[in-house]
């Protein structure tokens, strides 16, 4: 990619978020998902060319973000907006100490390998990883936002939410440990077995 194509990437990133963020008062998440993830780039990986933090980074971000929004809400928060809180947090930490492991063991990340070393594009990975944040936590940050004082009843799409996020876990959490023992005997090749 070029120098234009980069600014406009990282251009387009903050714009979408802050398109979506400001008028929902959702101003301080979009700033934490982006700051977060350019201290990181900034302070770490465009020096020293690595992307060893990357993943990290992002399940960091999901954490930040989350708490965040039981803080920053905490005089409304019920149980629907600590639950959907509390699995973000469970779900981010168990990925990014996955993601934080292989890359340990792997030592290098191979989407990287032609963008570690061109800072404004290897910037342009960083921030579309904060739009993802933004993005992918929003439903969270709205139920905290919108969340009545009154602890709501517990209806039908609260029970399927929990299922279909136990489900989703529980894939993951498979598909992971099959792809890394896979990994460890066939480290060129596409895993095409299992879950």
């Amino acid at each position: 990619m070029g120098l234009g194509q980069d600014i406009a990437g990282i251009v387009f990133s903050v714009g979408t978020v802050l398109a979506i963020a400001l008028p929902m008062n959702l101003g301080v998440y979009a700033a934490a998902a982006f700051g977060v993830n350019w201290l990181s780039a900034l302070l770490y990986a465009i020096p020293r060319q690595s992307e060893k933090f990357y993943d990290l980074t992002g399940s960091i971000t999901f954490i930040v973000l989350a708490i965040l929004g039981v803080m920053l809400h905490f005089d409304t928060l019920n149980w629907r907006s600590l639950n959907a809180s509390v699995l973000v947090l469970v779900w981010a930490c168990r990925l990014g100490g996955f993601l934080f492991a292989r890359i340990h063991a792997s030592g290098v990340d191979r989407r990287f390998k032609f963008i570690r070393s061109a800072p404004v594009t290897f910037f342009m990975a960083w921030t579309m990883q904060g739009l993802w944040n933004f993005a992918t936590i929003l439903p969270v940050l709205l139920i905290h936002a919108s969340s009545p004082s009154a602890s709501p009843s517990i209806v039908y799409s609260d029970i399927l939410g929990l299922g279909l996020w136990i489900l989703g876990f529980s894939v993951e959490v498979i598909a992971d440990s099959q792809k890394w023992a896979f990994r460890k005997t066939n480290p060129d090749r596409f895993i095409t077995s299992g879950l």
